[in-house]
């Protein structure tokens, strides 16, 4: 299925095979292709659309924040109708007509404000088009804003004018290679004379480069007259028309590849001389494709895109836009798209410097990978290679990655982030690893959690997962070492591993570390460290009952702790637990039903040995009981000793009987019935009632025993099961007097 996939490994990621020869080469010890800007992912505002975002919502302030560190561009083909003027005095400005936007020093403050708030630095595109007689640049209205902005201390990086290359088409004039190097040397002087010299002047964002020799001439002129006072080289690309885009068209990699032609020419032409940025990009120029540049369908472009500028040199690209039209990250309401998504997930793990990562495969190869260095993270250190990218076509695709650097390096240790549709390529919203990406409450991103892949080494990853487990939950991160914690059990469960005590304790103790504050993660913690240690059976290892149940009384809570002892063979300790529950919740005339129901249950749980041990100690440790045999004061007392002797001999007659004469004492509690019914068809033979039958439990035992005595001796039934010989303790049950 067609999907976008970012794998992270230690040097290598060493788990996809051999399709078609297709083999991609990894070289992490080689020079580093580029070292791109850590601003390198950036996002634009379009000048159009200026007051018409709600710059005072906090979820927009939050979901650009998230994307930090970048460069926040307000910019398009408006900048050049755009004219500054300081309200401070006026009561009102009219902002807008066809032919001009009014920038309101009042409205500047605010943008200025948002920008600082969620700690992106704004690129401002000056309008290039007040021009005086001469044809040069009019630069009176930009230094209006150039003082106003140094006098209330805003600190941003400047372009001028947006895609001069087709000014005749989109304002029916022209502006010369030669006279816009003029122009651009003019604002540089500009800015230093306001005590702006450390700001970035880009330019000259043209268009397009290399749709024929003239707009390659144009960038040539450009920066031979203008290279000393840009700081880079800026232009725009898109693949195709909004408004013709076909679903092909986002897949086909003939326009995949159209990026790396046009790029290539503008970075010969600029060679080392400038920074090289890409500063107005999306899937498709004319604001979008309606229902298709917003949805994942366009995500393989934009991922693509990120991939493959980062490695043929570009050091920065600004994706048009961040709210607004058909392609923004955020849609209207101010809520992430699928790209928004992907952003997340790229400023989150790769890094900015690119490793040589090649292929033996054709252009038109329908998987696309690219290699980075990874951020640092506590899960994977601060020495990893990210290889990430996508696959274009319509059914899984695999592929050999081959390279290693030293001999020593382990690469046995992978994380995956696949991401996929919701639903289809018309999806906005994203599903990794398979779960659907929604924001908290609090607008927080959610666990960004990878998937563990690659099972060579369990040994050195287990211990690296519990460590990090511990570490985030000892700095109250809780949420995060519980997310480590399953990775955990994850890999305990992929690994067959055979050390069930010693990971029943250490999962323990990450369980008591989460703590009750956070029920929801604890909850999905225990009940998949239940799942694997359960070994196929749906009870889980008696261990690990064990140690959950002690952390539960640690806690005090009482009722979870007695649960996972009835699972657990620790009779002792369940005893000592029932004692100090019933003499700090129970009443005085309870003390016989704690330990009855527990018994009783271990009973119906086939552990006769773990309730034997727990009555004994109960009723010695027990400060009102003190007894280790009848005669008790409490008649239940006596009816589970008797009934633990009565599962020596098996005899369905004597635990009839035994039943019997202790009905009243049973009836105390409704389910000791439903208990020694279960009972008796373990131990005894019983068979299930028939529900049509009346008498309840006590008549199916009576017409159980006639049944049995039609049949034959009980004798002669022991022989045919191999039982031993009457021992003295059921000698004893069949003597003793039943109170």
């Amino acid at each position: 299925m067609r999907g976008i996939m970012l794998s992270l490994a230690l040097c290598l990621v060493p788990f996809f095979g051999l399709s078609e020869s297709l083999t991609y080469r990894l070289d992490p010890e080689s020079e580093a292709l580029f070292t791109v800007s850590d601003n390198f992912l950036s996002v634009a505002y379009d000048t159009w659309l200026l007051y018409a975002a709600d710059f005072s919502n906090p979820q927009f302030l939050q979901l650009v924040k998230l994307l930090s560190p970048m460069y926040f561009r307000i910019g398009g083909t408006t900048a050049d109708i755009v004219i500054f003027v300081d309200d401070s005095n006026t009561e009102q400005v009219h902002i807008r007509d066809d032919d001009v936007i009014i920038l309101t020093a009042s409205y500047w403050l605010e943008l200025t404000e948002f920008a600082k708030k969620a700690g992106v630095r704004i690129l401002f595109d000056l309008n290039s088009l007040t021009r005086n007689e001469d044809g040069s640049w009019n630069s009176e209205n930009a230094e209006q804003l150039i003082r106003f902005s140094r006098e209330n201390d805003i600190d941003l990086d400047w372009e001028l004018g947006n895609e001069p290359d087709i000014y005749y088409l989109t304002f029916n004039t022209s502006v010369s290679a030669n006279q816009l190097a003029q122009d651009y040397n003019k604002l540089r002087a500009l800015l230093d004379q306001y005590e702006y010299d450390s700001s970035y002047v880009v330019g000259p964002s043209m268009f397009d480069v290399g749709n024929g020799e003239g707009t390659k001439a144009y960038l040539r002129e450009f920066l031979s007259g203008a290279s000393s006072s840009i700081y880079a080289v800026s232009w725009h690309q898109y693949y195709f028309s909004g408004l013709t885009a076909t679903e092909a068209d986002f897949l086909n990699t003939d326009y995949f590849n159209f990026l790396e032609e046009r790029t290539k020419v503008v970075t010969g032409i600029v060679g080392s001389s400038n920074k090289v940025w890409l500063a107005e990009t999306s899937s498709c120029n004319n604001r979008g494709a309606e229902g298709k540049s917003d949805r994942f369908l366009a995500s393989f472009l934009w991922l693509d895109k990120l991939g493959l500028t980062a490695k043929l040199g570009v050091d920065l690209l600004v994706r048009q836009t961040i709210w607004g039209y058909n392609y923004p990250l955020l849609n209207n309401e101010y809520g992430p798209n699928s790209d928004w998504w992907i952003s997340i997930l790229h400023k989150k793990v790769v890094g900015s410097t690119v490793i040589p990562l090649t292929n033996d495969g054709e252009d038109s190869r329908p998987v696309r990978l690219y290699a980075q260095c990874a951020k640092s993270d506590s899960l994977w250190g601060d020495e990893a290679v990210v290889v990430f990218g996508l696959n274009l076509a319509d059914s899984p695709q695999t592929f050999t990655l081959s390279g290693i650097g030293a001999s020593d390096v382990d690469v046995s240790i992978g994380y995956l982030f696949e991401l996929t549709p919701e639903t289809d390529l018309y999806s906005n919203n994203v599903r990794l690893n398979g779960e659907v990406l929604s924001l908290t409450e609090d607008l927080e991103l959610p666990d960004l959690t990878p998937k563990y892949v690659g099972q060579k080494n369990y040994k050195d990853l287990k211990d690296m997962l519990y460590q990090g487990s511990i570490l985030f939950l000892d700095a109250n991160q809780k949420a995060s070492g519980a997310d480590l914690g399953l990775l955990l059990i994850d890999v305990l469960i992929k690994s067959e591993d055979k050390s069930t005590e010693i990971w029943c304790r250490k999962l323990s103790t990450l369980f008591a570390k989460i703590g009750t504050t956070y029920a929801t993660e604890r909850d999905s913690f225990l009940v998949q460290a239940v799942k694997w240690s359960s070994l196929g059976s749906s009870r889980g290892d008696p261990a690990l009952h064990q140690y959950i149940a002690k952390v539960y009384w640690d806690e005090l809570n009482y009722n979870q702790a007695r649960h996972h002892y009835i699972h657990s063979q620790d009779g002792k300790n369940c005893a000592k637990l029932l004692i100090e529950f019933q003499m700090t919740k129970g009443f005085k005339c309870e003390i016989d039903l704690f330990v009855a129901q527990a018994v009783l249950q271990f009973l119906c749980l086939r552990n006769q040995i773990t309730a034997s041990q727990t009555f004994t100690t109960y009723t010695e440790n027990h400060p009102t009981i003190k007894k280790t045999e009848p005669p008790y004061l409490l008649p239940l007392l006596n009816f589970l000793w008797f009934l633990l002797q009565a599962l020596e001999t098996k005899k369905l007659q004597t635990f009839a009987v035994l039943c019997e004469q202790y009905q009243k004492s049973l009836e105390r509690d409704p389910c000791y019935l439903q208990y020694l019914d279960k009972i008796g068809q373990l131990f005894f033979g019983l068979k299930p009632p028939q529900p049509k039958k009346s008498g309840g439990l006590f008549g199916s035992l009576i017409d159980n025993f006639l049944e049995g005595l039609e049949d034959g001796s009980d004798d002669d039934d022991e022989s045919a099961r191999g039982n031993p010989a009457p021992s003295t303790s059921r000698q004893l049950l069949e003597s003793a007097d039943l109170d």
